[in-house]
């Protein structure tokens, strides 16, 4: 198991300028990796979607930003709001906000349980 550092403050230590999106593996091993993610204004390209092999939670700590699904559904994040998103779901980052900084907690592991993807789509 790989660990950044076994304390801290996810809020801490935020760069004044951020000319590009900025990770931070907090801890990674073969079934979870946990990460911290700021954006300014940063968004994914038009034409890329991320796809991951494994299932993803997302929680906006502070800013806001607006998620896109390849369905069409976008779901727009303010402090405090959370997402799952299942393995080999294509979304991506349609917008964050320039004027302030948005960090994201970003929790992804590995589908070891199908049932967590079949609740999912149960519960749309």
């Amino acid at each position: 198991m790989k660990v950044e550092k076994d304390h801290g403050n996810v809020l801490a230590d935020i760069p004044s300028q951020i000319p590009q999106e900025l990770e931070q593996v907090f801890l990674e091993n073969d079934n979870v990796l946990i990460k911290r993610i700021v954006s300014k204004g940063q968004k994914s390209p038009a034409s890329e979607w991320y796809e991951q092999s494994d299932n993803e939670w997302v929680l906006v700590l502070q800013g806001e930003a607006i998620l896109e699904f390849e369905n069409g559904e976008d779901l727009h994040m303010q402090q405090g709001a959370f997402c799952f998103i299942p393995a080999q779901q294509k979304h991506r980052v349609k917008w964050t906000a320039e004027d302030e900084v948005t960090i994201w907690l970003a929790i992804h592991f590995t589908v070891q349980d199908q049932n967590l993807n079949r609740d999912k789509e149960e519960q749309q």
